[in-house]
């Protein structure tokens, strides 16, 4: 028997159609932000809205695909097979809007761009933030975002480029090793007036981070002496350091925008700087001339070639 073909006035395509172009993008973001942190907390903190609203949303797109997404047993949240394969939907979405927009960063020169830039908290605040008046003076038609964080945020989803410590190792960007940030072991001069160096004591990384370049030097300098304050944060270490607890491993412009006395030390330490971004963006004059300017903002002396 010959097979029939079924036109769009199909009662059942016709309801299937229906519910696609009814179908909405924020409640497809939801789920995708369950699937990605995990929890419905977390999802409503990364959305910036209350968790109710989450379950709410994709309470509403099970509505319009007739289907159950999530499991919710015990309290819990967890995906149904449906709901992987809506998810696996959502993510190509996502990806081919994200794509679209990079594409509208490769516009030509002078066109008004927003361009977000990921980069360490304190060479944000120390090295880059005073230079940005005169690059929004240059570059006027540029919008440059700072996220300031020391989480490797996303370059496909949450950021166009970024400053980091370490290399990126995904195939879809462009990286490329731009400078180095050399540390020094720095204390207060009220710390270090008439103390012995048998009597220091230290201010390092959290535990976690131990195998983190300053802080393997900074054990090796201690040389079993007591570690007096541990924190991830520079600026709590910087806390400690004023409030008298110890020497530091700081990175140098740090040390002396702090104010603090540097410790001669034998042996030296540094931070190689890679600058990443997609490369869909690599023939964009926005993300050109964002890469120059936070090349620019690393320390000049100190820039690899």
């Amino acid at each position: 028997m010959p097979a029939r073909l079924v036109g769009i006035n199909s009662p059942s395509l016709r309801i299937r159609w229906e519910k696609m172009t009814t179908l909405k993008w924020d409640d497809l973001r939801h789920l995708l932000a369950l699937a990605e942190e995990g929890s419905l907390s977390a999802a409503a903190r990364k959305l910036d809205i209350e968790h109710a609203t989450v379950a709410r949303r994709i309470g509403s797109l099970e509505a319009q695909l007739g289907s159950r997404l999530v499991d919710r047993r015990g309290g819990r949240y967890g995906l149904t097979r449906d709901g992987r394969r809506a998810v696996e939907h959502a993510r190509r979405m996502q990806d081919e809007a994200l794509k679209l927009l990079r594409d509208g960063l490769s516009a030509t020169a002078g066109l008004p761009t927003e361009v977000t830039a990921t980069v360490p908290p304190t060479i944000a605040s120390e090295l880059v933030i005073p230079r940005l008046p005169a690059f929004r003076k240059a570059m006027s038609w540029v919008e440059l975002r700072l996220a300031a964080t020391s989480r490797n945020m996303s370059l496909t989803r949450e950021a166009d480029v970024a400053l980091r410590l370490s290399r990126p190792d995904l195939p879809t960007l462009l990286v490329r090793r731009v400078g180095r940030i050399d540390y020094g072991l720095y204390g207060t001069a009220a710390y270090l007036r008439n103390r012995r160096a048998a009597d220091f004591a230290f201010v390092g990384l959290e535990r976690d981070l131990q195998e983190v370049a300053q802080q393997k030097w900074l054990d090796r300098l201690a040389e079993g002496r007591p570690t007096a304050f541990r924190s991830n944060d520079l600026v709590m270490q910087c806390a400690a350091v004023r409030a008298g607890l110890g020497l530091a491993a700081l990175p140098i412009y740090l040390g002396e925008a702090q104010g603090f006395r540097r410790v001669p030390a034998e042996r030296q330490v540094h931070r190689d700087v890679w600058l990443s971004y997609h490369r869909d963006l690599k023939s964009s004059p926005a993300i050109a001339a964002v890469a120059e300017f936070l090349v620019g903002c690393l320390p000049k002396a100190r820039t690899a070639t």
